[in-house]
């Protein structure tokens, strides 16, 4: 799995999605003026009210989600909200994890930071320091409570350790020449410096938005 991850969910939007815009809107949606009416409250407010009435996808319903809460917070950054939609969009799922840390259930940052360091090129050494900024903000935003509660039990770092690695792995990506190259620099610098609000942003959404199923548990294994 490449680690570099795109912000596509405005691009990935069905035929469904366009429908359900033009349903609640009460007009069709020229595409010059769609991320006017992504933006709209009441795309928000009927997602969050009635959710499962509307079958649209994943790239949407997080969008919305991460660019309105995100807003919220006087953060008005599409591909910013973009970005932190297509990560949800994969990283809710267990797999994302398991391919990080080469198919094992356990998760260790110093192992990644060797990695890092040991990288043979400069694509290797940027990706991992890309998918580790990720996972951390992932792993604090879905999870800060139990990294707490392990930290208390049995002395693991604290949810402040990977707040940090993620805030500095994002910065680190931000003036490799790599993300230029793949238009991801700006969204780097404006991820280190928003961690905090995207991470609280995640928080909110897992705890009072969307349900994680059977995959939090495997999530928990993960971090055991």
């Amino acid at each position: 799995m490449d680690a570099l991850i795109q912000p596509h969910c405005r691009k990935s939007l069905t035929l469904k999605d366009r429908l359900f815009l033009q349903t609640i809107h009460g007009r069709s949606i020229p595409e010059q003026t769609l991320d006017e009416w992504l933006d709209h409250e009441r795309t928000l407010h009927v997602l969050l009210d009635s959710p499962e009435i509307f079958d649209i996808s994943s790239s949407l319903y997080f969008y919305v989600l991460s660019r309105q809460l995100l807003m919220k917070r006087d953060i008005d950054d599409r591909d910013l909200a973009d970005y932190m939609a297509s990560l949800l969009c994969q990283g809710m799922f267990s797999r994302y994890f398991l391919d990080f840390s080469g198919g094992s259930l356990h998760f260790y940052s110093f192992d990644v930071l060797d990695r890092i360091e040991r990288a043979t090129n400069a694509y290797e050494h940027f990706s991992l320091g890309v998918q580790l900024g990720n996972i951390s903000l992932l792993l604090t935003g879905l999870f800060p409570d139990f990294l707490e509660q392990r930290a208390e039990r049995n002395g693991a770092p604290r949810c402040s350790y990977y707040e940090n690695i993620g805030r500095a792995q994002f910065y680190a990506a931000g003036e490799h020449p790599l993300a230029k190259r793949h238009g991801l620099s700006q969204i780097f610098a404006n991820l280190a410096e928003n961690f905090d609000a995207t991470k609280e942003t995640i928080t909110y959404i897992s705890k009072n938005v969307c349900f994680l199923g059977e995959d939090f548990w495997a999530y928990q294994k993960f971090l055991s």
